[in-house]
């Protein structure tokens, strides 16, 4: 879309109605041009919440390293880079219930059987 100081401008206007036989297709270039920017705020928003969630996590979440996601969302599709974290495992071989508050294994009534202890 062109650069104007004009709101209405004709350069403005030819360039989205460019091609355009029905009501529908203005629209959607409109709404591209809107939500391309939208979407990259949105991206910015989730990588600093990522960084303050890694400043506040509780310390017996390990980090894994940096991994990338892709989420789909209303404004199209947004690719961050996020942190994984895996949960340390007691000495007997249980996960740490205060690492993630509830235990949810118990939540969803899923029982997890374990073969050996880790020692």
């Amino acid at each position: 879309m062109p650069a104007s100081t004009d709101t209405t401008s004709l350069e403005a206007i030819t360039c989205i109605l460019d091609g355009a036989r029905d009501f529908r297709t203005p629209g959607q270039k409109c709404f591209a041009f809107g939500m391309a920017p939208v979407a990259q705020i949105f991206g910015s928003v989730l990588i600093c919440l990522d960084e303050e969630l890694a400043k506040t996590r509780d310390r017996t979440l390990r980090n894994k390293g940096i991994g990338e996601r892709t989420i789909q969302t209303v404004f199209g599709e947004v690719t961050v880079k996020r942190r994984r974290y895996r949960e340390e495992i007691r000495v007997d071989g249980k996960l740490k219930k205060g690492a993630i508050g509830i235990c949810w294994m118990k939540r969803w009534g899923f029982r997890r059987t374990i073969g050996s202890r880790l020692v």
